[in-house]
């Protein structure tokens, strides 16, 4: 699942078997139904492009309800995201017993801060570490580890540097140059309907996995687009703080030199 738009807010999840969950994006969706409880393996790369409440909130309660996991691959900024929840709702003595009770691994994925969520981080967290005489936070917030690891505290634990956009394609196979021979040239040894199916299969297959190169460029474009539409709005805030602060300059000089 891969969104960032805050239009889907309630997803009823009817999957008994489901496996394997993957999400991309700002997670504003509330999950409905018991269908986390049979996931195993979940990855979660979440974003937060301003301040809202919502995503810490509904990130905690997805991983809540995923007591059966025991693989779990997240990336720095979901941890970001986590470190906005309030503290009463991080206090691990508060923590129900099933909350992340069958993790066996856990990576953290290293990779660099959109600019939307370091912007947020900045606003939020800056006032707060100025008063209490501390450094900016790093890539992996006070704390939020030692949450995910509470209740499965031998779980493996595996940090790894990442790009920004680090191995998204890598779980796709490489297009094989072969494929296109076996839909251009027929075989002499079967049934020509046959060979139009089989070279068909293979077309469609090249389709696919084109359409999955597609959507994860696609992916990486949309989060640049909206990266650089935050920096622009943050350069207009800029700018008529500057507007304000002149006059103000002005008016302070005349004073002074009079």
């Amino acid at each position: 699942m891969r969104n960032h738009s805050f239009d889907v807010y309630q997803i009823e999840l009817s999957a008994p078997s489901l496996c394997i969950f993957s999400f991309m994006g700002t997670p504003y969706q509330k999950f409905r139904g018991s269908g986390l409880s049979s996931v195993k393996q979940v990855n979660i790369d979440a974003e937060m492009l301003a301040n809202y409440s919502v995503p810490p909130l509904a990130l905690l309660s997805w991983l809540s309800g995923l007591v059966n996991v025991k693989s779990l691959t997240v990336s720095a900024s979901t941890l970001q995201v986590l470190s906005f929840a309030p503290d009463y709702l991080k206090d691990e003595q508060l923590l129900p017993s099933s909350f992340m009770r069958s993790l066996k691994s856990l990576k953290v994925k290293l990779k660099p801060l959109s600019y939307g969520l370091s912007m947020a981080l900045k606003i939020v967290m800056l006032d707060k570490e100025l008063k209490a005489g501390l450094v900016p936070s790093s890539l992996m917030p006070n704390g939020i580890l030692d949450l995910l690891l509470h209740n499965s505290p031998s779980a493996d634990v595996d940090i790894v540097e990442c790009s920004r956009i680090d191995d998204s394609f890598n779980h796709l196979a490489p297009l094989s140059s072969s494929l296109y021979p076996e839909f251009l040239q027929p075989s002499s040894n079967e049934h020509v309907v046959d060979g139009l199916e089989r070279r068909m299969w293979h077309l469609k297959q090249v389709e696919e996995q084109t359409k999955k190169y597609v959507d994860l460029a696609m992916e990486a474009i949309v989060r640049e687009r909206e990266e650089m539409l935050s920096l622009k709005e943050h350069t207009m805030m800029l700018s008529k703080t500057v507007d304000v602060l002149q006059p103000q300059l002005r008016d302070a000089r005349e004073l002074v030199e009079l």
